[in-house]
């Protein structure tokens, strides 16, 4: 089993050094997909939810970005019957406790990661997964 990433961060550099490091994980990424802002994933989620092989497994989502932020993105997708359960870590660069406490109100995320991202963070999150899905 491979896994779909999704990575939703305004941040250009962010997104191609993730998915370099992802893609450093080629038995276990099947796909990277990429979003700038969280309306344009959250679109893309809404028309897909039904659909679980175009679903991501696993999403990396910033918090401050423009148009929709990780927050809302948030707050609209547990709006959303998706037919697959996503893993989803927020990843920042806020090291604010409000957000950290903040961020567990959401059953829907599953880590919280400060920027920046290392192979060490996605080897392991990668593995957890892996790990959850097979046993």
């Amino acid at each position: 089993m491979r896994i779909l990433a999704c990575l939703i961060d305004d941040n250009k550099v962010f997104q191609i050094v993730t998915k370099r490091m992802l893609e450093k994980f080629p038995d276990k990424i099947s796909d990277i997909l990429q979003f700038y802002n969280g309306k344009d994933a959250l679109d893309f989620f809404i028309k897909n939810k039904s659909n679980n092989d175009q679903l991501p497994d696993l999403v990396f989502l910033d918090l401050n970005m423009p148009i929709l932020d990780g927050w809302g993105f948030l707050d609209e997708l547990q709006k959303v019957s998706l037919s697959k359960h996503l893993k989803i870590y927020i990843c920042t660069s806020s090291v604010s406790a409000v957000d950290t406490e903040k961020a567990k109100d959401y059953s829907l995320v599953d880590g919280y990661i400060v920027k920046p991202v290392n192979l060490d963070d996605l080897s392991e999150i990668l593995g957890e997964y892996l790990n959850k899905e097979v046993g």
